[in-house]
């Protein structure tokens, strides 16, 4: 706007200079000897310069109307023109020069006349007198009209009425209106900001349902061995963390007092055994007196007494070698159960004892192993109905969720729901083959309930948080976005669940969210730039 202001001022400014000139030209000043070659400017083929006239190059000078030429500038060859006496302005046009440099004005009329007025130019005489050959002679009040030279347009009283500068001024206004697109055209298109962001876009796939719960890690089998017996420990046969198996041995505690105790058992036995000989021999002799009347009945009885109690007697002194023998493996402390070994609590030369509270250590099983996590109670009706279908898939994950630690089944529902927290309790087996629960861990169990078909998800850093609940930002067809309320269905496995708001194949911000307005352009950053502005979000992005 600026440069059509400046433009229009500069050709107002040129159009009154030139017609300033050209009345300025028209005056008295005496013109050179050679006015006829002189240029615009006045200046002589000889080099002279001499006043401006407006006459132009190439054309016959004009004497001043009613002047003669020898008397004025003293000039013998110059022409001589004359015209009417009128006292306000003429109209009209000149005809072409002749070989004489004669020109002839027609066509002009005086105003409130419809006569029009013929002015003739021709060469001045020397003489001080008008010209035989003028048709009128002009008087001194006609010095003020000029003679319009060849080409030019008469101006109304000239050097006194602002016309020409008027003129000018609607010419400039003219050009302006009549070219308003070439001027909008010629100006550079100005260049519409836009902020730089990283998009994704929406994907239909399947998607898994999932329970999230916060759970335990408890062993299968938990077993703290101990000692069944008192006496000193004279072998540990196991390293704190040892995989062991059932029957392993972890331990050995004195056995000399348990052994002699079993060779008295065996010893008692063997006596025993021998006055059972002795009494069976006595009561068959005495079998046989007693049936040829050389016994009486009374020995008889009295020893097959005898030969039962020592019958019981070595039953007894078996049960004794038993017990002894049992007391005596006490002494080899082995695994009860398949597991891990934890920190020994006794050394090697302390004595041991069955009372001991921490025992020798804590073996426990870890193939396979348990979860115990809680759910809401809203959400038992739901995994009922799904459990009665086929057993449930539970997944282990690390505390941030970022690394599967293993896969198992659901085994067992608690029969009661915790009043305090309105939650229920559900356990689960896992194989455990790499060791990657352990006993005691804290653990997000991921109970998978159904799976949803042709399911939409987006990244999650998509999804923003307004006040009036989640949103994302949509980029349009022509690279703007807008703001489009979601429902979220679940954010897992790096992908957020879209229950309504989008639709498959759209465009999400999904990094440059903070830069943003609804309307604004945007420019989707691809490939390294895309991972150098996530890389910059990141640590923008406040740590918990």
């Amino acid at each position: 706007m600026a440069r059509r202001l400046i433009a229009i001022t500069a050709a107002i400014f040129v159009g009154c200079s030139c017609a300033y000139a050209q009345v300025g030209g028209m005056g008295t000043p005496a013109p050179s000897a050679g006015m006829g070659m002189t240029s615009p400017l006045g200046m002589s083929s000889s080099g002279t310069a001499g006043v401006p006239t407006g006459i132009p190059l190439g054309a016959a000078p004009l004497a001043t109307p009613g002047v003669s030429s020898g008397s004025s500038n003293g000039v013998a060859s110059a022409t001589a023109c004359s015209s009417p006496s009128i006292g306000s302005a003429m109209t009209g046009s000149t005809a072409q020069f002749d070989n004489s440099g004669v020109g002839i004005m027609t066509g002009a009329t005086l105003p409130g006349s419809a006569a029009p007025v013929t002015t003739t130019c021709g060469p001045a005489s020397a003489a001080p007198s008008a010209s035989a050959s003028q048709s009128s002679t002009s008087t001194p009040s006609q010095l003020g009209v000029p003679t319009i030279p060849m080409g030019s347009t008469e101006l109304s009283n000239p050097g006194l009425s602002p016309a020409p500068c008027a003129a000018t001024v609607v010419g400039a206004l003219v050009v302006k209106h009549r070219f308003p697109f070439e001027a909008a055209s010629a100006r550079t298109p100005p260049v519409v900001p836009t902020v730089p962001v990283v998009a994704g876009t929406v994907s239909s796939d399947d998607v898994p349902i999932y329970l999230q719960g916060v759970g335990t890690v408890i062993a299968y089998n938990t077993v703290i061995v101990r000692s069944q017996i008192q006496g000193q420990i004279t072998k540990i046969n196991f390293i704190e963390g040892q995989t062991v198996k059932t029957g392993d041995l972890l331990a050995v505690i004195d056995p000399r007092p348990y052994q002699a105790q079993l060779d008295q058992a065996n010893a008692n036995r063997s006596r025993d055994e021998a006055q059972l000989t002795n009494a069976q021999a006595n009561l068959k002799r005495y079998t046989t007196l007693g049936n040829q009347g050389w016994a009486t009945p009374q020995l008889v009885e009295t020893q097959t007494a005898q030969v039962a109690q020592l019958q019981a007697a070595i039953k007894a002194d078996q049960a004794a070698i038993e017990w002894a023998q049992t007391q005596l493996s006490y002494t080899q402390l082995t695994s009860p159960i398949d597991g891990v070994t934890g920190i020994r609590q006794v050394d090697i030369g302390n004595i041991i004892h069955p009372t001991d509270p921490n025992g020798l250590v804590v073996v426990t099983q870890v193939e396979p192993i348990s979860v115990i996590f809680t759910l809401p109670e809203t959400s038992l009706p739901e995994i009922q109905q799904q459990l009665a279908n086929g057993s449930l898939k539970v997944e282990a994950y690390s505390q941030d969720n970022t690394t599967k630690l293993d896969e198992g089944s659901l085994d067992f529902i608690d029969n009661e729901i915790v009043q305090t927290t309105g939650s229920v309790r559900f356990r689960a087996n896992f194989p455990n083959k790499e060791h990657r629960l352990w006993p005691g861990e804290l653990v997000n169990a991921w109970l998978l309930l159904d799976t949803r078909h042709d399911g939409l998800t987006v990244p999650p850093p998509a999804v923003q948080q307004g006040p009036q609940g989640p949103y994302v930002y949509v980029v349009n067809s022509d690279s703007t976005v807008a703001v489009r309320p979601v429902k979220v269905g679940q954010v897992s496995g790096g992908q957020a669940l879209i229950d309504s708001g989008l639709a498959a194949g759209e465009q999400v911000v999904v990094d440059g969210q903070y830069k943003l307005q609804p309307g604004i352009h945007v420019t989707i950053l691809h490939g390294k730039a895309a991972e150098e502005a996530a890389a910059q979000e990141a640590q923008r992005t406040p740590i918990p």
